[in-house]
């Protein structure tokens, strides 16, 4: 309705301003007071512009006209005179190569020997510019010549005395012979020659050259005079020349008629077609001779042509070129031939030959271009219209300019129009601004403001409606949430086509005794897969060991795989059998081998290849049974690249390699976990009350979200949601995903400075769900849905955990009393320092190094290495240590708010 009630109002005022049929009727009065005002601009101000414009171009025009035409003759002039220039370089850089030729040799094999090189290494680089050689011997040399014509590329020796005859023969020497240092420039030739050539089935074969000859004299290193050499320049390759002058000058534009003409006024060859048959097209005048009358077959040059006298033009030409002089003239003014081709302009230059090193430039002849293209009256056409266009151009952007000033003059329609928009652009429309308007504008503003209120209290209906919705959605039970949820023997549930191609591949690999590596992300349920291959394979009776090698350092982690014999140590005062044989004929499972110490994998290396362990201090190696699975959430590959990681027991160790399933692949079986995990927080809770059902938007939560931490992250949320979730349906406000999440599990921990009692239930939630979930994987529980005690911390209890049911007996290990109490203390759970005064005594003395090794405490604490280890672990458990590295080099830096102000902690 706004929109429509817009364009009326609006519609009406333009056809009162633009579409008044009153406009023509000029015998009326009121014709002004009808008409728009943008028509009046369009009659009165725009023809008067128009008529000084064409006023201009009748002005100007034929001046433009006669530069244009003036600087394109004045291009063809240029073009005729580089064209003569060139030539003349070109005739002159031949007679210093012929003159160089012709001296130095020693002898004349010498001097045939570097003509026929010369000749040969010009033919390799594409320059075919002689056609003939000969060398006629005089004096001492009288009797040795010989001739050498280019046939296709190649070089051909012709026996001097077949041609000597001839009136053409290279053995003629011309009238003014040659003296010292001299290379005398023949007339244009034409010449015949026959030869066999075994190539071809005729017995005879007959080339036409067409040339100019240089002649030069040949002296030998001793000043002795030898005789004649002739070179000869074919005519083609100059035609060639001078062409490709005029295409690189005239660059997309159309190449003029080009010929040459010697000092006698004979025409001698013109560009055009040089290419015939894949070969130079002999030199010919077949167009620029057409239209003239006069001698066709020069004397020694067939193919020549020389106009008649009549020909007022031409000879005026060639009287300035033998006075070497250029020029040019227009056909309109000077005839140029009768029938003939169209030309426009005529431009000549002289070319000229200078024989010796020094003097007077003979006139050989001249180049004459002929302009038919007609670029001045092409042009003039463009610039007529060109004036056209620019006419219509001014007229329209004059049109233009007029009419949006007479559409700026309506600036209350206009500000109507601006301001309509503005208020509905928003989502909720606001009334339209008052302004100053004429009345019916004004009628109309008041119109739409009316429907803008209608249209405000219509959108606050649909958002009061939409939000009702939303909230009643957000409530609503889950109604497709699953009741019955089985639990498999190997305690992985999941009904996705992931988790069964992850249980197949757990039965595929407990079927055979081969070490297993399973890789994936933290949080996957690592572990469990282990004890599902260990559950179904063959060595099922038999124990199950984990040992976290990220937990331990080095020398401990050593111990607690191979075990010791009595006395290897100071405090080894009994044996122990260590991992590899307390799990003998079961399964021994190495979690977070990527960070385990090169020593350490080198011994395993030694030890799953042989399948025999050393105990430390013992001589004798001992078999093993045991099944190895290894876990990491390391990508092993780009550890090997680093160097971190042996390549050789990464292809031990993979033997079967299975990778778990992050939850963010898999989460149709999201539905199925949080059930469970439900049951399992009333079950470890003792509570009696039923269990929260999922509304619609906790489960879009749960649906939508990444899940980093994977089903550990998952369990501790509902873990969280149902320690504090009082009612029977659980809305996504009791859900912390994400951020706030990792915020609850900071503010769990237990520091110097003890939280209030109302964080300890969050703490103990935490812990709970840590343990309960250390076992599980996406869509993977534990096999038994009792509670679960706190966790331990990473000592030693932790790192090395038989199963509850195959603990093999008389396997304790006496250790010293130090120790045995700080086990004791740490398996009850407590994990503030605050609570051992050892411990925090020790932390100001650890704030001032700042950075110091295992070693370094031991010596500080008076400890054993065990008490030393273990006091280290529930430093960075509870956040005032960091560990920096591994192995021998790893190093402990005080923390955060605990380091030291003014001291720069070491990498």
């Amino acid at each position: 309705m706004l929109h429509k009630a817009c364009h009326h109002h609006r519609s009406r005022a333009m056809s009162d301003l633009h579409f008044s049929p009153r406009l023509f009727r000029v015998s009326k009065p009121r014709f002004w007071g009808k008409s728009g005002l943008v028509r009046r601009l369009m009659l009165f101000c725009l023809p008067f512009p128009l008529i000084i414009l064409v006023a201009l171009f009748l002005i100007t025009h034929r001046n433009v006209e006669e530069n244009l035409a003036n600087a394109i003759a004045q291009n063809s002039y240029i073009l005729s005179q580089s064209m003569g220039i060139a030539l003349s370089q070109t005739l002159q850089e031949t007679r210093n190569q012929i003159a160089v030729l012709a001296t130095g040799s020693n002898s004349f094999e010498e001097l045939r020997h570097r003509i026929w090189r010369r000749l040969e290494t010009l033919n390799a680089m594409g320059d075919a510019r002689f056609c003939e050689a000969a060398f006629l011997g005089l004096g001492q040399l009288s009797s040795k010549r010989f001739l050498w014509i280019q046939d296709k590329g190649k070089m051909r020796a012709i026996d001097p005395e077949q041609i000597e005859i001839q009136s053409a023969s290279p053995f003629h020497l011309p009238l003014r012979q040659p003296g010292e240092h001299e290379v005398v420039l023949s007339i244009p030739t034409e010449v015949s020659y026959s030869f066999s050539d075994p190539a071809n089935k005729t017995p005879q074969t007959q080339v036409t050259l067409q040339l100019m000859r240089f002649t030069a004299p040949v002296t030998l290193s001793d000043g002795t005079f030898a005789g004649y050499l002739i070179l000869s320049v074919d005519l083609a390759w100059l035609r060639d020349t001078i062409s490709s002058c005029a295409v690189a000058m005239r660059k997309g534009e159309q190449t003029p008629l080009t010929f040459f003409v010697d000092n006698a006024g004979w025409m001698i060859f013109e560009t055009g077609a040089q290419k015939e048959n894949g070969h130079s097209r002999a030199a010919v005048i077949d167009m620029v001779r057409s239209g003239f009358q006069g001698d066709f077959g020069r004397a020694g040059y067939a193919p020549g042509f020389r106009p008649g006298a009549e020909y007022y033009s031409y000879w005026t030409m060639m009287n300035h070129i033998q006075k070497n002089e250029a020029g040019q003239f227009q056909t309109s003014r000077i005839p140029w031939n009768k029938d003939g081709i169209p030309v426009e302009t005529v431009s000549y230059a002289p070319v000229t030959y200078m024989s010796g090193a020094e003097g007077r430039r003979d006139i050989v002849g001249g180049i004459v271009v002929l302009d038919t293209s007609f670029a001045a009256a092409s042009q003039r056409s463009k610039l007529h219209s060109r004036y056209l266009v620019a006419c219509a151009v001014a007229a329209l952007l004059l049109s233009v300019s007029l009419f949006f000033i007479g559409m700026a003059i309506r600036k209350s329609l206009r500000t109507l129009g601006r301001d309509i928009a503005e208020s509905t652009s928003s989502a909720l429309a606001k009334p339209l601004p008052d302004r100053s308007a004429p009345k019916e504008v004004q009628e109309v503003r008041e119109s739409v403001n009316r429907l803008l209120e209608q249209l405000r209290n219509l959108e606050d209906e649909r958002d009061m409606e939409n939000t009702l919705a939303s909230a009643r959605i957000e409530v609503e039970e889950a109604h497709n949430m699953p009741t019955e949820i089985p639990v498999p023997p190997d305690g992985i549930i999941g009904v996705s086509l992931e988790m069964r191609n992850l249980r197949q591949n757990i039965l595929q690999a407990a079927k055979v005794q081969a070490d297993v590596l399973v890789m994936g992300e933290t949080g996957t349920g690592k572990e469990l897969i282990s004890r599902a291959i260990h559950m179904h394979s063959a060595n099922s009776e038999g124990p199950f060991m984990t040992i976290n090698c990220g937990a331990l350092d080095e020398g401990l982690l050593m111990d607690s795989l191979f075990g010791h014999v009595k006395g290897a140590y100071t405090e080894a005062r009994e044996a122990r059998k260590g991992a590899f044989l307390t799990a003998e004929g079961g399964t021994l499972m190495l979690d977070e081998i990527g960070n385990a110490s090169p020593k350490v994998q080198q011994a395993l290396l030694r030890a799953l290849s042989d399948r025999r362990i050393t105990p430390l201090g013992s001589d004798t190696s001992v078999p093993f049974n045991t099944r190895v699975i290894a876990a990491t959430n390391a990508d092993l590959r780009e550890e090997i690249q680093k160097g971190t990681f042996r390549e050789d027991l990464y292809f031990r160790l993979a033997v079967i390699t299975i990778h778990t399933i992050p939850l963010r692949e898999h989460k149709m079986d999201i539905p199925y976990l949080v059930m469970f995990f439900l049951r399992e927080a009333r079950a470890q809770a003792h509570s009696n009350k039923p269990i929260p059902r999922m509304s619609k938007g906790a489960l879009s939560q749960l649906m939508h979200y990444h899940w980093p931490g994977n089903v550990r992250e998952l369990s501790n949320t509902i873990f969280r949601t149902a320690a504090f979730c009082d009612g029977d349906i659980i809305l996504p406000h009791h859900l912390h995903l994400g951020a706030d999440s990792s915020q609850n599990d900071k503010k769990g921990k237990l520091r110097k400075g003890k939280s209030s009692k109302a964080q300890q239930p969050d703490v103990a939630g935490r812990k709970q769900d840590e343990k309960a979930t250390d076992n599980v994987l996406p869509a993977v529980v534990p096999q038994t849905p009792a509670p679960v005690p706190a966790p331990l911390p990473e000592s030693i209890s932790e790192a090395v955990k038989p199963a509850p049911t195959k603990v093999a007996p008389g396997e304790a290990n006496p250790e010293p009393a130090k120790r045995a109490e700080a086990s004791a203390e740490f398996q009850d759970g407590r994990k503030d320092i605050s609570e051992f005064p050892r411990l925090q005594k020790l932390l100001p003395k650890l704030t001032e190094l700042g950075s110091f090794s295992r070693k370094d405490y031991q010596e500080l604490a008076q400890v054993s290495v065990r008490t030393a280890q273990y006091d280290l672990q529930l430093y960075v458990e509870e956040g005032y240590l960091e560990r920096k590295g591994r192995g021998p080099s790893q190093r402990y830096l005080v923390a955060g708010e605990h380091a030291p102000k003014s001291e720069i902690l070491p990498d």
